[in-house]
């Protein structure tokens, strides 16, 4: 398996895994996005692997939704 390959994999891992984080909370996506100053539509894009997430948004979320960020 090439590295672009391998990213992508963790890439869906994490949104897959924070999308059910944001559910489990009972957190919108709007609110998630508000928190961390983005608009809703590039947290779905986020979300939907289509952007990434920095690290201090992870750190963000992780927080706001109650899960390790190692989760």
């Amino acid at each position: 398996m090439d590295s672009k390959a391998a990213l992508e994999i963790r890439a869906r891992m994490i949104w897959v895994l924070l999308r059910d984080a944001r559910q489990t909370a009972g957190r919108t996506a709007q609110e998630c996005a508000d928190l961390l100053g983005i608009t809703s539509t590039a947290y779905r894009a986020s979300e939907a692997g289509r952007r990434a997430f920095s690290l201090p948004e992870l750190e963000i979320l992780a927080h706001a939704l109650n899960v390790p960020v190692d989760h």
